[in-house]
């Protein structure tokens, strides 16, 4: 992966919890699917309550491309 992709991953890790509403915005709007899949992967390893709250909302979501739900 890319520079910018490590330093954005690093930022948004570095957030928290508090990145979560990003993450979910982006995997529920986000066109790419490589963008949205990297959200659910930085989801997860944010872990917590509601990080696991927001990876089954995705699981859940029939507009998903189901290749990236869980």
């Amino acid at each position: 992966m890319p520079e910018p992709y490590w330093r954005a991953r690093q930022e948004l890790l570095a957030k928290g919890p508090a990145a979560l509403p990003e993450l979910r915005r982006t995997i529920r709007e986000d066109p790419d699917p490589a963008v949205r899949l990297m959200a659910i992967h930085l989801t997860a390893a944010l872990g917590g309550p509601a990080a696991l709250e927001a990876l089954e909302e995705a699981h859940q979501d029939a507009s998903l491309d189901p290749k990236l739900r869980l």
